[in-house]
């Protein structure tokens, strides 16, 4: 069996905000002011064997733009790991 970790992803709150523009992959460009709120998503990866990336909800809920898998893949691509599973 591969690798696993958790780890606990608090809530921020913007308190204040504002869209600059967009950059050259199209992502906003912001300023702002956030505050953690006490409120915690438990965040579980673990390592897959056939390099595939899954990101899990615990209501089963799919996301047509699933940030959490963009963010998943752009890491792995990154950092050259090999698959893994997030389950949140």
């Amino acid at each position: 069996m591969g690798m696993s970790f958790v780890t606990e992803i608090s809530a921020k709150i913007n308190t204040a905000l504002a869209v600059t523009g967009r950059d050259e992959k199209g992502f906003h460009l912001i300023d702002t002011v956030m505050r953690r709120f006490p409120l915690y998503d438990k965040v579980r990866v673990s390592e897959r064997a056939d390099g595939d990336v899954k990101v899990v909800y615990s209501d089963g809920r799919r996301y047509e733009r699933d940030n959490a898998l963009r963010a998943a893949l752009a890491v792995k691509e990154k950092f050259a790991l090999p698959g893994f599973d997030v389950y949140v």
